[in-house]
């Protein structure tokens, strides 16, 4: 066992009539509350690694800080499944950050083939249990870093965390999802300042408007031989 995911046994019937006894890696989900200046503000179910960069991006993502000095400190507790958060008390947590316009990047196709090239290549967790979601943070062409979660959310979450503790800045970056693209997503692309959001899956209408209205430039259904673009 990894930790993030364990083997289970299973009973396999096939249409024909057949059946086997086998096993197989599942994902494991771990319940952690993120506790802001003594409040719950949230319950995650996610992957049991990276769990500060997971804590930190959930805060940028949805609202909460918009620079990591609002953050004093991070700890866990009861075998991580407390992440305790104390944020600048300048800082008044039950008032959401507005969203902004975006600065859009110049990009080119060369890019996105790379995106949708990589993502077969670099998901161990995947290929260990076919159940995981992924984002990768990229600088231009180049991969900087790979997060893989139980959840496409927690996949974005961890690598804006990785990303802003690396100390690279958020608005040079591009991302790509394994996951489906609906408006909360995009929010989080937003919120964190991330200007180019790419994806294997679709986008819903809601999240095609919302990426519209500020400025980002959304690319979904990308994948080897091709892409397509929602706003460029």
């Amino acid at each position: 066992m990894s930790g993030r995911y364990e083997k289970v046994e299973y009973i396999n019937v096939r249409r024909e009539g057949e059946t086997s006894s086998e096993s197989g890696n599942f994902l494991v989900e771990h319940e952690m509350d993120i506790i802001i200046n003594d409040k719950v503000t949230k319950h995650v179910y996610c992957s049991k690694k990276e769990l500060k960069e997971l804590v930190i991006g959930n805060l940028y993502t949805n609202g909460y800080v918009y620079n990591l000095k609002q953050i004093k400190n991070i700890s866990f507790s009861d075998k991580d499944t407390k992440a305790i958060v104390t944020i600048d008390e300048k800082t008044d947590i039950t008032k959401e950050i507005p969203l902004r316009k975006l600065f859009p990047i110049d990009w080119k196709k060369e890019w996105v083939f790379k995106m949708a090239d990589l993502l077969d290549a670099e998901q161990p967790l995947y290929k260990k249990t076919k159940g995981a979601h992924s984002c990768f943070a990229f600088k231009g062409e180049r991969l900087l870093f790979v997060c893989e979660d139980v959840g496409r959310h927690n996949a974005i979450d961890k690598a804006v965390g990785k990303v802003l503790l690396e100390g690279y800045n958020l608005r040079l970056c591009s991302f790509y999802t394994s996951g489906r693209v609906p408006h909360d997503m995009v929010t989080k692309m937003i919120y964190a300042g991330v200007p180019m959001f790419v994806s294997k899956g679709v986008p819903t209408t809601k999240a095609i408007e919302l990426a519209k209205e500020y400025n980002l430039t959304l690319i979904c259904q990308a994948r080897r031989d091709g892409f397509k673009i929602f706003n460029i």
